[in-house]
């Protein structure tokens, strides 16, 4: 459900490295070494596809909004409303 979602991706945050580039992030898993580009700007996108396939935000996604400071304010716009 949306909360084991959700909580799945928060957990994986602590095991992402984040390198930005212009205007978007490369966000590389440590435990894989897979690498991700996230944008947010007027809107949030990630090439792993979580948000466009499930309507719920990556643990990539996350990671940015969090580290700008905007994960309470982005959050409940991002979660589809299914």
């Amino acid at each position: 459900t949306v909360d084991i979602s959700l909580n799945g991706s928060y957990e994986k945050i602590e095991k992402l490295d984040v390198s930005k580039i212009n205007d978007y992030w490369i966000v590389k898993e440590l435990k894989t070494n897979d690498s991700f580009y996230v944008q947010h700007n007027e809107t949030c996108t990630c090439t792993c596809g979580k948000l466009s396939s499930t309507g719920l935000p990556c643990s990539h996604l996350m990671k940015i909004l969090i580290d700008n400071g905007t994960f309470y304010e982005v959050l409940p716009k991002l979660i589809s409303p299914d």
